[in-house]
């Protein structure tokens, strides 16, 4: 397996950015609250143009790093970036004493079925989440005393410390009609917006790459002003091409931190993905040990425990053959992925590896949660924590 290098990527945007995923809700153009990694690839393969990294888009170079579907063929792993370092919560974590209905994408799945096991056990209100991750006993789909945590966890190794994800905010806009310049009732909508929040806006993720990719990206690493950034820390992103300041440091540590997650030998691990996962297979739904048996290649495990996030992957294709790349002179529209189904950011399963991992298994295992399981992993999918701290919460 070949060597790895990480880049912590800092973003902080100068102006309020959009980052849309295909959908319209009505008049408004729905977007989401953090920088999705195909955003950052394709800010970054304009950026590698105008600042002579490489000559041209038509450099095998450029389509092998910017056109590439996954980490193998590509050599980069452009990560999803969120404000101050925050991760979906896992969908294994309950509060307790709360009710109402749960998100209709959230689906809860226990062992082998596709369905939850109803259980008539009574939890007294600590006022503390709770993690069934690794316990024997499981909340049924809509319990009376039980409703999914939800949220965002700052750092899920540390635990509890809950909060919120970044906030977003509606841009009322006109779209004028070319014959007659003036705005028709169809030609006022709204774009959900991540704010400019000056030097609060810090928005970062690990960036994951080769040596050859490296050499590419070294610059990044000079210090900067992030609200008063010299040219060579700008990229333009989002649909409105948006300035953002960006910068990198040196994280290769990072993978020392996630070889001691799990001990050698150890057999029950627990996987958290923090991001997309689409399996490698065709059927997705439901997850099935044969999946993470080929992504993780480890051909005997068996899933203990599941909790799974159904949901459906939208967005853009941003490098395009016929301009090569985003930059704020490119006015011609994104192409739109067709939406795929995916387990979204959240799901968890607990594992048997059914042998004890050895020295190989742990070093794939670790670069695999960095690089990402399954497709897609050129945009940062199928990243996962494994053995976080939190899924020892328990009542």
């Amino acid at each position: 397996m070949a060597d790895i290098n990480i880049l912590k990527v800092n973003l902080f945007p100068l102006s309020d950015v959009h980052c849309g995923f295909g959908l319209q809700q009505g008049s408004v153009l729905a977007g989401l609250n953090y920088i999705p990694g195909r955003v950052l690839r394709g800010a970054l393969a304009g950026w590698s143009i105008r600042n002579g990294r490489i000559p041209s888009n038509k450099e095998p170079l450029f389509k092998k790093l910017f056109q590439g579907s996954d980490f193998s063929d590509s050599g980069v792993s452009f990560p999803s970036c969120r404000l101050g370092d925050r991760f979906d919560l896992p969908a294994s974590v309950f509060r307790v004493g709360k009710t109402g209905a749960q998100d209709p994408m959230h689906k809860l799945l226990a062992g082998k079925d596709d369905e939850s096991v109803e259980t008539d056990f009574t939890l007294a209100d600590t006022g503390q989440p709770i993690d069934f991750l690794r316990s024997d006993k499981m909340p049924c789909e809509v319990h009376s005393q039980l409703s999914a945590a939800g949220g965002a966890v700052k750092d899920l190794q540390t635990g509890t410390e809950l909060s919120e994800q970044a906030p977003s905010v509606l841009d009322m806009r006109n779209r004028h009609d070319p014959q007659s310049g003036r705005v028709g009732e169809d030609g006022l909508f709204a774009e959900e917006m991540i704010p400019y929040m000056g030097a609060d806006s810090g928005f970062s993720g690990l960036l994951i790459c080769t040596e050859e990719a490296l050499r590419i990206f070294e610059p990044l690493a000079s210090r900067c002003d992030p609200m008063n950034p010299d040219p060579l820390h700008v990229i333009f992103m989002g649909r409105r091409r948006s300035p953002v300041c960006i910068s990198a440091e040196r994280a290769d540590h990072i993978l020392d931190e996630v070889l001691n997650s799990f001990d050698l030998g150890a057999q029950n691990i627990s996987i958290s993905f923090h991001s997309e996962y689409l399996p490698s297979e065709s059927e997705i739904f439901p997850l099935q040990d044969s999946h993470l048996q080929k992504d993780l290649d480890l051909p005997e495990l068996e899933i203990k425990n599941k909790f799974c996030v159904r949901g459906m992957q939208h967005g853009f294709n941003v490098v395009k053959d016929e301009h090569g790349f985003d930059s704020p002179d490119t006015q011609k529209e994104t192409t739109g992925m067709e939406a795929r189904p995916c387990f979204s950011p959240g799901t968890c399963v607990f594992i048997d590896t059914k042998n004890k991992i050895g020295p190989e298994d742990k070093k794939r295992l670790a670069v695999l949660s960095l690089t990402g399981a399954g497709k897609d992993t050129v945009n940062g999918s199928g990243r996962f924590f494994i053995n976080a701290n939190i899924h020892g919460i328990q009542e």
